[in-house]
């Protein structure tokens, strides 16, 4: 009889542990999400923003892109914290830990959440690193309201290059099957994100990690919707944007990446170089989109070497 019970404890045993090797990632909420610092938060017309603040001196604020949230940049916080720099990270409304109301989101949206932190802060002379939609989110609100403003630093970004009307339209109408399943199905994320960096490193598989158990999370279904409504804003503001980049007056620096799969480098760069004076710009060599994940030393490098 110890024997038969001996015998069901093991194929117990052994059911359970081979389940549990198959069991998918445990779901994450956004909310819930390990951040590096202490999360603060503001409210901006009724919503949460929330946000991390550390160091103290020049204030240097750092927006996020179309898919990601303040924890995008935690690689570089340190540096900025450590050559004493005041550091701002923000979750834009509908990302993170910030609310997500069910409203439509674009540029100008973002733009008016980051001035509107800004000023509740009490910030001046302050600088904006933005990073792919968090580069167009900059621009405008640079164009909005520059005296706010010290400088710019553009990584990888979006809102400087304009898209044809088909392309625009093809967006819209298989965003689920050529877009949108790079943020719902594991498979495809997988093999997008590790087609934004040019060399896979234990930095990018730890973020991938958190990026799958976040979008089996029910509240997932939000975040989709974000992204969604800014992608299509971000291609659709550079017929506003680009016109009025030669009215920036103040230091701009624009870094990109030769290998990027997301914004086309050469045009990019193009049309800031036919629309400005002044700007200052680099391109990586063997480097992707997430610029700062490729080139982490590079980028802080170059950003403290403008600053100066």
């Amino acid at each position: 009889m110890i024997r038969k019970y001996s015998y069901l404890g093991a194929i117990l045993s052994l059911f359970i542990i081979v389940n549990l090797a198959h069991a998918g990632p445990e779901p994450l909420s956004p909310m819930d999400a390990k951040y590096p610092y202490a999360v603060k938060s503001v409210t901006v017309n009724g919503n949460k923003v929330a946000y991390i603040d550390e160091g103290k001196g020049q204030p240097i604020i750092f927006i996020h892109g179309v898919s990601t949230t303040l924890v995008s940049f935690d690689i570089l916080f340190p540096a900025f914290i450590k050559k004493g720099y005041r550091v701002i990270g923000l979750d834009l409304l509908g990302y993170g830990k910030s609310d997500k109301p069910d409203i439509t989101y674009s540029v100008p949206f973002h733009a008016e959440t980051v001035i509107a932190l800004i000023k509740q802060l009490g910030l001046k002379d302050v600088v904006l690193v933005g990073h792919s939609m968090g580069g167009a989110i900059s621009l405008y609100a640079m164009l909005k309201e520059p005296d706010l403003f010290r400088s710019m630093v553009l990584l990888t970004p979006g809102g400087l290059n304009e898209y044809s009307a088909s392309t625009v339209f093809f967006f819209k109408s298989f965003y689920n099957y050529a877009y949108g399943n790079r943020f719902s199905d594991l498979e495809t994320a997988r093999k997008y994100y590790r087609g934004v960096v040019y060399e896979w490193n234990p930095a990018m598989e730890e973020f991938l990690k958190t990026r799958e158990r976040m979008m089996i999370h029910p509240e997932w279904m939000k975040v989709q919707k974000t992204i969604k409504d800014s992608s299509l804003s971000t291609m659709l503001i550079a017929k506003e944007i680009l016109p009025k980049i030669g009215e920036i007056k103040k230091p701009v620096l624009v870094l990109l990446a030769a290998n990027d799969t997301l914004v086309p480098t050469k045009k990019v760069k193009a049309n800031i170089e036919k629309r400005t004076k002044g700007w200052k710009i680099e391109v990586f060599d063997h480097c992707g989109h997430l610029i700062q994940y490729d080139q982490k030393e590079k980028t802080i490098n170059s950003i403290l070497d403008f600053l100066k």
